[in-house]
Order: C-alpha cells, then sequence, then structure tokens
C-alpha cells in the first residue's frame, strides 16, 4: 500500500472522531487529559494523535512511546497504528509498562548488569518462599500459629507486598503511619459506646472491638517486617517479580541522571492508555520521563469510572 493510500486512511480515520476528539488529536505539544467511557473509542484517539503527530512531522516514530495496562491493548494499539501509517508503526515503542522496564533494562547490560543472573517467579515460588519463612516465625508474633499452617494467610501477604511493590511505597515509613492509626483507634466513634449499654456508660471504650481492630493492624505491621526477608530469598532464588522490573527502573532513573536523560531525550512524546489504572510505581516512571520538561507532551486517556483500585 502507498504512503499516499495511508495518509487517506488516516483522514478518514480523522473526519469520524467528533469535535472533542479532534481537539485531542490536535493538540500535538503540551500535557493533554482525555477522560473517555467505555466504547468512545479510547484506542482510535491515541492511534491517529500518534500518526497526526508523524504526518505533521512533529515527531519521528522512535521519539514516540505509548504506554498501556495490558499485552491485549499493546497488541490492539499496534495494529491499529498500522493500518493508519503502514510500517513506520514498527518504530513506534508501544508497550506495557513491565515490558517498557524491561526493555530498557535489557538495552542497559552494564547498568543492570545482575538482571540476566535472574528469572521471573511464579506464584508458587512466591508462595513457597514466603511460607518458609512463616514457618521460621517465633512464637510471640502476631502472625504465629501453633498449627504452624499459613495457607490461609499466604495470599493475603503477598498481596500486600504486591501493593507495596506497586504503589513503590516505603515499607518503614508505612509501619510509622499504620503504628499512627492504632493510636488514634480509641478516639474514632465506632470503639465508643453512644449511650449506656449494661454495666458500660456512654464515652466508655469498646475495648474488645478495638483489640480485634488493633490486632489486624498489628499483623499488617507484622507481615511487613517480613518484607525484605521476602525479597532477600527471591534474589537467593534467583527470582524477581513484574513489580521488581518496574522499581529498579525506578531506582536507576533516580540514581544515573545519564541513563534517564537518554530516554527523555529520546521520547519526547509520551501517551497512556487506561491511565485510571495507572498505580504509584508506574506513575512514577511518568513523573521521571517527562521531569525534564516544564510542560511535557503527556497524553493521558482513562475512564475514572473503570478505576481497577477501589482508592481511586
Amino acid at each position: 500500500m502507498t504512503a499516499q493510500k495511508f495518509e487517506l486512511l488516516f483522514q478518514e480515520a480523522y473526519n469520524k472522531l467528533n469535535q472533542e476528539q479532534k481537539a485531542a488529536v490536535d493538540t500535538l505539544d503540551g500535557p493533554v487529559m482525555v477522560i473517555a467511557g467505555p466504547g468512545t473509542g479510547k484506542t482510535q484517539i491515541l492511534s491517529t494523535r500518534i500518526a497526526n503527530l508523524l504526518y505533521q512531522s512533529v515527531a519521528d516514530p522512535e521519539n514516540i512511546l505509548c504506554l498501556t495496562y495490558t499485552e491485549a491493548g499493546a497488541i490492539a494499539m499496534r495494529k491499529r497504528l498500522h493500518e493508519l501509517i503502514g510500517a513506520g508503526s514498527k518504530n513506534v515503542s508501544i508497550h506495557t509498562f513491565h515490558s517498557f522496564c524491561n526493555k530498557v533494562i535489557l538495552e542497559n547490560p552494564g547498568v543492570f548488569n545482575t538482571f540476566s543472573e535472574f528469572s521471573i517467579a511464579d506464584k508458587l515460588d512466591e508462595y513457597e518462599i514466603l511460607d518458609s519463612i512463616l514457618l521460621k516465625m517465633a512464637s510471640s508474633n502476631t502472625l504465629f500459629r501453633p498449627d504452624q499452617n499459613y495457607k490461609s494467610i499466604l495470599g493475603r501477604i503477598l498481596g500486600l507486598f504486591q501493593t507495596v511493590k506497586k504503589e513503590n511505597w516505603n515499607v518503614e515509613e508505612l509501619k510509622l503511619d499504620i503504628r499512627k492509626v492504632i493510636d488514634d483507634l480509641e478516639f474514632q466513634p465506632q470503639f465508643i459506646y453512644k449511650r449506656k449499654t449494661g454495666k458500660f456508660e456512654k464515652g466508655d471504650l469498646k475495648i474488645r472491638e478495638l483489640k480485634i481492630e488493633e490486632l489486624k493492624f498489628q499483623q499488617t505491621i507484622s507481615a511487613l517486617e517480613l518484607y525484605k526477608e521476602y525479597n532477600d530469598q527471591l534474589r537467593v532464588n534467583g527470582l524477581l517479580n513484574f513489580n521488581d522490573l518496574i522499581n529498579n527502573v525506578i531506582r536507576e532513573f533516580g540514581n544515573n541522571n545519564d541513563l534517564l536523560s537518554t530516554y527523555q531525550e529520546k521520547y519526547q512524546y509520551i501517551l497512556v492508555d487506561e491511565f485510571q489504572d495507572t498505580n504509584g510505581s508506574q506513575l512514577d516512571i511518568l513523573n521521571l520521563l517527562s521531569s525534564y520538561w516544564d510542560n511535557p507532551n503527556l497524553f493521558v486517556v482513562g475512564d475514572s469510572d473503570q478505576a481497577i483500585y477501589r482508592f481511586q
């Protein structure tokens, strides 16, 4: 297919956009946020904007980075973009956050030299490592079980660890925050009698309920105290998980200005699909990549009503 034919296909796609979508596609520079519901053509907007950047000669394909939430999303974006610009679509970087960070690691073996020794952990690997740690716990630990059966809590603790990694939280700061919550529990209305109840007077503490709630938070702290050993054991076994890929790139971008500058210079236009699902570590990647400019060319598309994280 000729270049002229692809341009005609692009123009047809552009003409199908509504006024607001065209405004988003035509805003070539500076930050842009598009809020759109399901079935409103978010992939179409992103692919058409990328094509417009290229047809307007604003950027070369190599200078564009498009980040999506899933591999399926990346494949769909690549296919749609190929329909609009042809073979040039191969030179546009379209990745999930994980695959982008893996690309950075593979492109910089001197910086990330230890990663060649590691493989990605599967669920069974992580369960076995955590279980071995729990089995060595002291009886004074709030997570300790006399029967040494920890199957019921393995998933919850690993879920906590994954959240810490996804949000790139500092574990020590998190433990301090939880202790502050514990100290504040006795002042919370749900733990204070509103009226005289049996032997308890109005204003008395609901001691039993308070102790149950305190134990939950103490167990969370106990789980977080296992976090370092869990990660150490992953390394000993030559394992990493997907979130480690992102967090290690965040660390190196933060410590190695030459490395960060290389990718800031390369990717002058950054687009993000399903932005509502961006977690803390992914947002850190975006902030680092765009931090050089006062008004970065950052284009994000999402739907707040479809956020998968309850706290958002």
